[in-house]
């Protein structure tokens, strides 16, 4: 899956879930950070289950689906030294809520 398709599918997913859990994501990084894709998509898949909603469960399926085809296995996967993450990058989303 190419890097605009990857955000389009989490902008599907955001866009489900804003409406349908009232929960607020940020796509970027769903699409660009596993972890961060993979709860979202757990949080959305258990509301889907909870209210039999077919859309969610899809959308949540899919980007799911996508970081598990994008990330490598264990076996393929070479130990590497931690990079730290540049100030800039760290304080996007250390900043809270405008009032």
């Amino acid at each position: 899956m190419t890097a605009s398709e990857m955000i389009a599918t989490a902008a599907h997913l955001h866009v489900a879930m804003r409406r349908k859990m009232g929960r607020v994501t940020d796509v970027e990084w769903m699409a660009t950070n596993p972890a961060y894709a993979l709860a979202m998509t757990e949080l959305a898949r258990q509301h889907a289950t909870d209210q039999q909603d077919d859309d969610l469960l899809k959308w949540s399926n899919k980007l799911s689906k996508a970081w598990a085809d994008k990330t490598p296995t264990a076996a393929t996967v070479r130990p590497s030294v931690p990079s730290q993450p540049s100030p800039a990058a760290t304080e996007r989303y250390v900043v809270g809520l405008r009032c």
